[in-house]
């Protein structure tokens, strides 16, 4: 069981992270964003989309505490604020950054079983 559980945990982090790398992206290029993406908000969005990038990278991996960090680095400082945005898109960013926190945990329990 706590083999399925770290299987499932690094397919549920690589395609979080996966999705939110190309929400990240549509959101910078679409016209109207809940974010003003110009100038700092530019750059902003353009760290996201790398945190997502090693998100999966180390979701395929099995890292737990580097999805744990992804999780903290791309949540706290703008994945709160989305999850209540009035535009859904806004609102899945913030919902795959919560998909990224069960990964890992999912990642952390199943790891134990394959370190016995």
């Amino acid at each position: 069981m706590k083999r399925l559980s770290f299987h499932a945990g690094r397919g549920l982090g690589a395609l979080a992270g996966a999705l939110l790398a190309v929400l990240w992206v549509y959101t910078m290029w679409t016209p109207g964003a809940a974010l003003g993406l110009s100038g700092i908000g530019l750059a902003i969005g353009f760290m996201m989309v790398v945190i997502a990038v090693i998100a999966v990278i180390a979701a395929v991996h099995g890292h737990a505490a580097a999805l744990m960090i992804a999780f903290l680095a791309s949540f706290l400082p703008v994945g709160a604020v989305l999850i209540q945005a009035a535009d859904l898109q806004d609102r899945w960013i913030g919902m795959l950054d919560l998909a990224l926190l069960a990964a890992a945990a999912l990642v952390h329990f199943g790891k134990e079983a394959r370190e016995r």
